[in-house]
Parts: structure tokens; sequence; C-alpha cells
């Protein structure tokens, strides 16, 4: 009796640690899959002491005890004479979010992003390797892996150890990604639905067979995949003649073979379309996942991988967010109190008032080109006139001498400057053509444009 109430106590702890961590969920992703793996460990602790109670009900210990009150003096006793022994274990409630040797604590890989996308770096080189794999990027590769394997010709040994080693990264990601996820009641599940279509359909699997364009086809009497410009050929072949006449002998029966490496074969990419279909969403945000890294300089892709390394080794992202919120609150009302409106410096606090107005940012300039927009100080009133604000306005206004407007605001005085500039410019042009003169047979001096003009015309 007492054993079971120990393990009705461990239940109830428990339940009380993983309500503590859903109540208190970490900031980061990473503590946060440390905190799901942490769960789960709890949850299988938890079905284990339910099931400890299961097989041991009480009552048949119950009908032992003759005399209650008795056996209730002793257990009391014991309690007083033992007083440590009342004292409940909290071991799962103190139990440190991050330790080194938790076994909670999951390595993900740069690519992965602590479960966000896939990695398939390794296997696409290996799937390049093999024979009859199609020529196509990693890109492609990540979106349609499931396709490009369905559609792999059966290349021997080889073949078999690609599709082993996909299929048990697929697994690892989903239980490394998704702890909580009932992985073992899918994988179950999906052997059930192989087992009945191969049993029902005589060794042929819905959705496993090549796609239409496909350049293999599969001999269901040889076992073996063929191409296509051969398939023919080898249906009036005298092995393939004999194997099919062996499999209509055998028709009778209705036991199908297990365990035939033609099985392990289709059971193995029967999983991994299966995989692959759960994954969908990930697939998709891999694969937007590397359009945007090939639009990133090799600096931003170093800073972002620097960031995903600090994660592992922060403390501070394993803090509640609703802790790190209440922070921020109370530093936001800090921060606010700030009457005479201060710019705030690197700290977040407000720069000190003689600094202020040292940097002239009491000055207040406004532009009415840039819609009336305020600029503190004389440094970003100087700044702003190079700045795409104001050469917007300027070209709204027609004005496309930008640099002869230099300290002009007014949209009135722009214009007008516009108009004296524009005369100013009409005035040299017409000045430089009139600057060569040319004379005509009779002598008569005129500019190089009115002496092109009639000569055109044919009067000289």
């Amino acid at each position: 009796m007492e054993t079971l109430r120990h393990a009705y106590e461990d239940i109830e702890r428990l339940e009380q640690a993983i309500a503590d961590r859903i109540r208190k969920p970490p900031r980061g992703r990473y503590a946060q899959k440390c905190v799901e793996h942490q769960i789960k460990r709890f949850l299988d602790e938890a079905l284990l002491q339910a099931e400890f109670i299961v097989n041991n009900p009480i009552e048949e210990e119950l009908k032992t005890i003759t005399d209650f009150d008795r056996e209730y003096k002793r257990l009391k006793l014991s309690y007083v004479t033992y007083p440590d022994r009342s004292i409940p274990d909290n071991t799962y409630s103190k139990l440190p979010w991050q330790t080194d040797n938790d076994p909670a604590l999951v390595r993900f890989t740069d690519e992965e992003v602590f479960g966000k996308f896939l990695d398939l770096n390794v296997l696409f080189e290996t799937y390049t390797s093999l024979k009859g794999a199609s020529d196509v990027n990693y890109d492609t590769f990540v979106s349609s892996f499931d396709t490009l394997v369905r559609d792999l010709p059966d290349s021997g040994q080889s073949y078999f150890t690609f599709l082993t080693d996909l299929q048990s990264y697929l697994v690892d990601f989903i239980r490394r990604s998704e702890p909580l996820y009932d992985l073992d009641k899918f994988l179950a599940q999906t052997e059930a639905d192989f087992q009945s279509q191969w049993v029902a359909n005589t060794g042929k699997i819905d959705g496993i067979a090549p796609a239409a364009g496909s350049e293999t086809m599969f001999c269901d009497a040889c076992q073996k995949h063929f191409k296509t410009t051969t398939y023919d050929s080898h249906l009036r072949g005298k092995k393939h003649l004999r194997n099919a006449q062996a499999v209509s002998a055998d028709s009778h029966n209705s036991d199908i073979k297990l365990g035939t490496p033609e099985y392990e074969k289709q059971r193995t990419l029967y999983c991994i379309l299966k995989l692959a279909e759960y994954l969908r969403p990930v697939i998709k945000a891999t694969v937007e996942n590397n359009e945007r890294k090939q639009a990133m300089t090799t600096r931003e892709r170093q800073l972002e991988q620097q960031a995903i390394r600090t994660e592992y080794d922060d403390p501070s992202m394993f803090e509640s967010k609703l802790e790190v919120d209440s922070d921020s609150d109370s530093d936001d009302l800090t921060k606010s109190h700030n009457p005479l409106k201060v710019p705030l410096g690197w700290d977040g606090k407000p720069i000190p008032l003689w600094l202020y107005k040292l940097q002239g940012l009491n000055m207040e300039f406004t532009c009415e080109i840039c819609g009336n927009y305020l600029y503190r100080g004389r440094k970003a009133f100087e700044q702003h006139f190079t700045e795409q604000r104001h050469l917007n306005g300027l070209n709204v206004l027609g004005i496309q001498s930008p640099e002869a407007m230099k300290e002009i605001t007014s949209i009135q005085e722009a214009l007008d400057l516009w108009n004296i500039i524009k005369t100013n410019q009409r005035k040299e042009r017409s000045k430089e053509e009139n600057a060569v003169e040319m004379e005509d047979e009779n002598g008569n001096v005129m500019s190089a444009k009115i002496y092109e003009d009639l000569k055109k015309q044919g009067i000289l």
C-alpha cells in the first residue's frame, strides 16, 4: 500500500513539473525543444508509474488487513520515528531546465536551426552518386526527394542503404524536433497499412510504383527494375517466362512471403513517402530558407550561424517568456519617464541635457519639401538634403538639380529658383549656339544655326 501511495505521489509531482514548464515556456527555440524533451521524459515516467499501479491493485492487500486501526497506528508511529520519510521528493519540480548531463539537450546542425528545417546535404551527395539518379540541384532534391527516390532505379545494396539512411534521418529528425509527437504510433500505423496492402495486392503497393514518364519498370515475377527500352524484350526472355510460370504455380497460396529483399525495400520506401507527407510544411520552409540564403552575403550567413551557435550556450534563452516580458515592461516604465523628450542613448536612457544642447538637438528644422518633416539638430538637417525623402520631394516638383537646392526647404522658393536656373540654362545654350558665325558669298555674317537653316531652304 505504501509503495502504491509513493507511485501516486510521483505521478502528481510529474504532473506539477509538466504544468510548470508549460505555464512558463522559455523564450529560446532551442530551450523550448529541451523543455519538450523533458516533458516527454516526465510523461514516460508517469506512464510507468501508472502501469505499476494498474498491475498491483490495492484490493488484494486490503483483504489481508484484519485490524485497520492497529495498522494505521503502526504506520503513524513509523512516520513519527522516521520523519524524513514524510518529506516529498521534489526532484522533478526542482530539476533545472538546462544541465550538462541532461539527455533532453538535443543537438541540431546549423542547417536545421533547432528543428525548423531539414539538413539533407549528406543524403543529397549520396543520391547523386547512385546509378540512374536524376541530375538535379539541392533545392529540387529537398522539395521532391520523395518523388526522386520513388523513381530511382534499384541499383542493389547501395540503393537499399540510401533508403535506410534517408528513413533513419527523417525518423530521427521528427524525434528531435517534435518529441511530444507520438511517432511510434505513426510508424506502427504505417507498417500496418503497408502489410495490408502488400497482402491484398500480392506484393504491389499503391503510390510506390514509378510515376508516369519514369525511365524504369518493375517486374513482379523477377523482382527487378528494368529500363522502359528493355522491358518489352525482357518479358520475352526465357528467365522471365520461367519466373512467371513459378509465380502462377504458387498463385493458389494466399500467403505472401515477408522479409524478402524486395519486401524490405518497398516497406522502407513506403515509410519514406509517409514521413515526407507528414513533413511537407518543414520541406516547404526548408526550400524557402535556402532561397533566402542565396540572396544573403557571406558576412550575413556567418553572423546568422554565429547567432545559432551562441544560443546553445546562452542560459538566458531558458528564461521564461513571462519573466522576460515583465522585465521589459518595467524597463519600459523606467524609460518612459522623459518629460523633456530628450533622445535616448545607446543604453536606452535619455542622454544628458548638456550633451543634448551641445549637439544642437534642441534646434528644430522643418522641411516643407519633405512633407513638413521635423529634423532635430543641425547635423540631421544638413544630411537630409541627400536622403531619399528629400530627393523624392524634389522629383515630384519636377526639379532635376538637387545640388542647387541645398538649404532650401520652401516649395515656392525651390520652384522660383528652378525657374531662374532653367532661364539661365536656356541663355547659356543660346550663347553657345551663336558663338560660331558663318559668312555667305556676299559677305553677310550670321550665326551658324541661321546659316544652316537658310542653306537647307535654298536661299543661299
